[in-house]
């Protein structure tokens, strides 16, 4: 009997048929919605556009880079092959230089 009466006394939840406060009518949605889609749709495609417009930069920066360091590195074994005939043709003068001593 204690859970009968109990019950009877919890409060309704609004919109109920029995209880003093109406359910709030539903709403029309406001008239600023669609300037507000329209403005957060904008965001979105700007935002869009940032994001491949910096990774493509970002892309063709790198290709730049790495055609410099290419290019420097051939330059740099270039370099090498010249040391190396140099160096290559005076210990040839050398070793004929001291060739031509022993022979006096």
């Amino acid at each position: 009997m204690d859970a009968h009466i109990r019950l009877q006394h919890l409060p309704l939840p609004v919109g109920h048929p029995g209880h003093p406060i109406a359910a709030p009518a539903p709403t029309s949605p406001s008239p600023q919605f669609p300037l507000i889609s329209v403005v957060s749709l904008l965001t979105s495609v700007g935002s869009l556009g940032g994001l491949l417009a910096t990774t493509t930069l970002a892309l063709r920066k790198e290709k730049r880079e790495k055609q410099s360091a290419d290019l420097d590195l051939e330059l740099k074994r270039l370099d090498i092959e010249k040391r190396r005939a140099e160096l290559g043709d005076r210990s040839g003068d050398v070793v004929s230089h001291r060739s031509r001593e022993q022979d006096i």
